[in-house]
């Protein structure tokens, strides 16, 4: 029997209506699952997640790392873990892709001071607010500048019983969360001025 084009149309919207049939374009180029599997194989990793941007543009590449890594996190989190986590541009993409869902007996962690009198902002606070947000749970914050002017003033810093406690529980946790950044002029860390391309 011939069926018309608009009677397998109709079908076909059916289908996928009902859930049955899902339609997704595979672009080869985006299918980085070859490359992921060399570079276990090669540095002896237990996993690799490659981000792909139709786009060679800085914000359009963190927005897909940012995606590829909330992808990765929902992956792996369970009830009871304690995320650590960092600050900059790329995590703060990353945390505002999350995937919502309710962690039980979690916590999320600062792992490193974020407290800059720098005009940039580092995203420090708005990154624990969106994991803590997204995981229905309680973040610790740790109040401390991103640099120390200078060794004393760190040595008194880590007598605090609370700042002890923070750091302690960073230690702690089983997930950690972090950018590498880079060594570019426009990186985030110089641009927030604690350093510059000399003292690197």
């Amino acid at each position: 029997a011939i069926i018309s084009r608009p009677s397998v149309s109709r079908l076909l919207q059916y289908a996928k209506d009902k859930g049955y049939v899902k339609i997704q374009i595979m672009d080869p180029v985006e299918d980085m699952s070859n490359m992921e599997q060399m570079l276990v194989e090669k540095y002896h990793l237990h996993e690799v997640r490659i981000a792909s941007s139709t786009i060679n543009d800085e914000n359009e590449i963190k927005k897909y790392i940012g995606i590829k890594a909330a992808e990765y996190l929902d992956s792996i989190v369970q009830d009871g873990d304690i995320i650590g986590v960092g600050w900059g541009t790329t995590l703060y993409d990353m945390s505002c892709s999350l995937l919502p869902r309710v962690l039980k007996g979690s916590q999320i962690v600062q792992l490193e001071g974020g407290v800059t009198h720098s005009k940039w902002r580092n995203y420090a606070t708005d990154i624990l607010e969106n994991f803590s947000n997204n995981y229905s749970t309680i973040a610790q914050y740790l109040p401390l500048p991103v640099v120390f002017g200078s060794r004393e003033v760190k040595e008194m810093v880590d007598q605090d019983r609370h700042i002890k406690r923070v750091l302690e529980m960073g230690s702690h946790a089983n997930i950690a969360v972090f950018g590498v950044g880079t060594v570019r002029p426009n990186a985030l860390f110089f641009r927030l001025g604690y350093t510059d391309q000399e003292d690197s």
